[in-house]
Parts: structure tokens; sequence; C-alpha cells
């Protein structure tokens, strides 16, 4: 009779901690709060130059499910992303080319989710990873072409001292956070494809051109996911 009771208190045990496990390990996300304003910046110029404009669009995400076999449950995440660029035309004492800064600041916000029996059908936007990427319509010179990111979060404890970001960009009220952001360069585009978005707070991109002497680059910024495909917003960088 003992080993009957200590076999059924195993059992119960056992029963109670995959509850446990699934409420909390497959629990639905929860939801963030949105940024106060998406046009604010994380890096600013860290270099004498002038602001020629900037530009911003907004998409959404949505991650591929997670499942937890023993724990018989899917979870996904969905969310938005706020994206802003600047472009700044930099000092310099080169007489036959002009150097441009660019830095893209996106906010990744988790608005929601699912949380499901694996066994269930879900009938769900395409998932995958966001892509963001900026081009010139001026080719780049001496294969300057310099694209640089990097994941942020907020920062703990006391103040930091500005920090350093791509080339030229010093960080403003951010910090380091763990993660890593591929920059590909090609042709005259630079592309961040961005994955595991309901883990990010903040992202910063930076890209660095050189052009000819009196150039004046459109500088298209593009935002694309698989649940709305691409969206794209010029800017010219011509006086006047």
């Amino acid at each position: 009779m003992r080993r009957v009771l200590v076999v059924v208190a195993v059992a119960l045990v056992a029963v109670a901690g995959w509850l446990v496990a699934r409420a909390v390990i497959g629990a639905a996300p929860e939801a963030e709060a949105p940024p106060v304003d998406p046009s604010l910046g994380v890096a600013r110029p860290d270099f004498d130059g002038e602001p020629v404009g900037g530009e911003c669009l907004r998409g959404s995400w949505y991650e591929p499910p997670v499942r937890y076999a023993l724990l018989d449950v899917q979870v996904a995440a969905s969310g938005a992303v706020d994206a802003c660029v600047e472009v700044y035309r930099r000092d310099d004492l080169d007489p036959s080319a002009d150097y441009y800064e660019a830095a893209i600041t996106a906010y990744w916000t988790t608005e929601g989710g699912w949380s499901l029996p694996m066994r269930a059908a879900v009938d769900a936007p395409a998932a995958g990873p966001t892509a963001l990427s900026l081009s010139s319509s001026e080719p780049h010179l001496s294969n300057v072409l310099l694209a640089d990111a990097m994941v942020l979060g907020p920062c703990t404890g006391e103040e930091v001292q500005p920090l350093p970001v791509g080339r030229g960009w010093a960080l403003d009220a951010w910090c380091y956070a763990d993660g890593d952001l591929e920059s590909r360069e090609e042709g005259d585009t630079a592309t961040w494809v961005v994955g595991d978005q309901a883990g990010l707070d903040a992202t910063v991109h930076t890209l660095s051109i050189k052009v000819a002497e009196g150039a004046e680059p459109t500088f298209t910024f593009a935002l694309e996911s698989p649940a709305e495909g691409s969206q794209a917003v010029e800017l010219s960088t011509a006086s006047g």
C-alpha cells in the first residue's frame, strides 16, 4: 500500500511539474509598451556634418512558432517594428569626394502572439526575419561602403559615457546588449536581416559611403518582412 501511495505521489508531482512548466515556458508572449517616440534615435553624430534629412517606416513581424514536444505546446510571437533613418553629409577636406553617414534606429515591440497545443493547426501570416536596407543612387568610391549594426538595450546602473557605434556615431542613452547582427554590402546597398525580433528592444544600423565630389545621392530606405512584403521611402540629399 505504501509503495502505491509513493508511486501516486511521484506521479502527482510529475504532473504538477509538467503543468507548471507548460504554464511558464509555454505561455503566450506578453505585449510590450511601444516606443515613446519612434523617431527618436539611439545614436548621435560624433563628427562634424550637416543633416540632410530623415525618413521613417513602420511594419509588422511574425516569428515562426517554437515547439516544445514534451509540453505539447507551440508558442509564436508577433509585433511591430518602427525604424527611422538619419542621413548626414560629413565635413571633409577631400576635394575629390564627398562623404555621407547614415544611422537607422529600429525599435522592436512585441504586441502579442499565441500558445496552442502542437496538434492545433494555425492560419497565421508568413513568418520569418525582417530586412532593413539602405541604398545610394550614386556609386560608392574606393570601396567605401561600410555597414555595421548592433543590438541595444536600456542602460542599467549609473549613466554610461557615450560609446562608439559603427564609424562616426555615439550611443545616446542606450547600451550594448547581447546579440549579433550581420551587415551585408552589395553594390551600393547595405542590408541587415534581423531575426529573433521578440528578443530585441532596439537595434542601430550605420552606413558610411564615399561618393564623387558634388554628387547628391538619393538614398532609398526599405523595410521588408514576410508578413507584409516590402515598403520603401526615398531621401534626397539635393540642396534647394
